[in-house]
This record gives C-alpha cells, sequence and structure tokens, in this order.
C-alpha cells in the first residue's frame, strides 16, 4: 500500500516540477530583457524552494551556452561578410586608380595637343 502512496506523490511531483520547468521556460520566451527573465526565474525559483544549494548550472546558463553558440555564428558570418566587402572595396579601389590614371594620361595628351595647336581665336 505504500508502494502506491508514494506513485501518487511521485506524479504530484512530476506535475509540480513539470509545471515549474514549463513556467521558467514560459517566462525565458517571453519578450522581456534576458536579464530581467533569469531575475524573474530565479526570484520564482527561491520564493518555491529557495536557494540552490549545488553548484550545478542554471537554465540561464544552459540557455547561455546555446546562445553563445548561436552568437558564435553570428560572428564568423560577419566576419565573412567584412572580409568579402573589404574585397570588393579593393577591386573598386583598383579599379578607381585605373580609371583616374587613364583619364589623366587622356587629359594631358589632350592638354599637350592644345598646347601646341593652340586653337585660332577670332
Amino acid at each position: 500500500m505504500s508502494e502506491q502512496k508514494r506513485g501518487g506523490g511521485g506524479f504530484l511531483f512530476g506535475l509540480l516540477v513539470g509545471g515549474l520547468i514549463g513556467g521558467a521556460i514560459a517566462i525565458l520566451l517571453a519578450p522581456k530583457l534576458g536579464a530581467d527573465a533569469m531575475k524573474a526565474v530565479r526570484a520564482k525559483g527561491a520564493a518555491f524552494t529557495g536557494p540552490t544549494p549545488s553548484p550545478a548550472p542554471s537554465s540561464g546558463q544552459m540557455a547561455t551556452g546555446g546562445m553563445m553558440e548561436v552568437a558564435e555564428d553570428v560572428r564568423d558570418i560577419i566576419r565573412e561578410a567584412v572580409e568579402e566587402a573589404r574585397e570588393v572595396l579593393r577591386d573598386a579601389m583598383a579599379q578607381g586608380r585605373e580609371a583616374r590614371e587613364r583619364t589623366q594620361a587622356e587629359l594631358q595628351r589632350e592638354y599637350e595637343q592644345v598646347r601646341q595647336n593652340p586653337p585660332a581665336q577670332g
């Protein structure tokens, strides 16, 4: 008979823990700043169970780890985009220099032509 009572208590305990975990996830996914959400989760958890004595990672630390991976992926994408933009800029600058040199040489030739053969004024 005592096993049956423990089984029912286990169900209620699981239900309670599941509700707490679901509530924490809902708070984390709510449109709040991460720091505000973590404070709210810690406050709710501390109000229910008291401070956690174990050094186990908190859900915030686990979520932060996932966010850190995403942040690193974003950094890699940004680095690639910046490097590609630098290459495009280098090519554009080289083409601009070439165009400037061609135009300068052409203007110099025209200037010399006009200087040697001034137009008739009249």
